[in-house]
């Protein structure tokens, strides 16, 4: 099947996911650490509460990245989906912490953070 050029149809956030840390495996710059929390895991209430009393906290950032001391937290979002209170609040923490956190909605403003951030060679 075939798509006109700015009809292509919406990728999932799982799939916007992939893009972006396929991009980094082969673009990224010596030293880029990346990594994913899967939060969203299906868990019983009791190895919640022993992941909580481990460190674990709601709303980190779908793929964290550290580089030259500097630490960033991209949330990915399909370009309808939503941003939750608790990743909002994550995002607040990181920035306040000295961090750099934002939220991208779509493949192409979710890969666009790799280069605006430096990230690429």
């Amino acid at each position: 099947m075939k798509f006109a050029p700015g009809n292509m149809p919406d990728l999932t956030e799982d799939q916007i996911h992939r893009a972006v840390v396929a991009r980094l495996r082969v673009s990224a710059k010596p030293g880029v650490l990346p990594w994913h929390t899967p939060n969203d895991a299906k868990r019983s209430w009791g190895n919640i509460s022993r992941l909580k009393a481990m460190g674990m906290v709601a709303g980190v950032p779908d793929l964290m990245i550290v580089h030259n001391g500097e630490i960033f937290g991209r949330e990915i979002k399909a370009r309808k989906g939503r941003v939750t209170p608790a990743q909002t609040e994550f995002q607040e923490r990181l920035i306040a912490a000295g961090g750099y956190a934002m939220t991208g909605y779509g493949e192409d403003e979710c890969l666009s953070f790799l280069s605006n951030w430096g990230l690429l060679r």
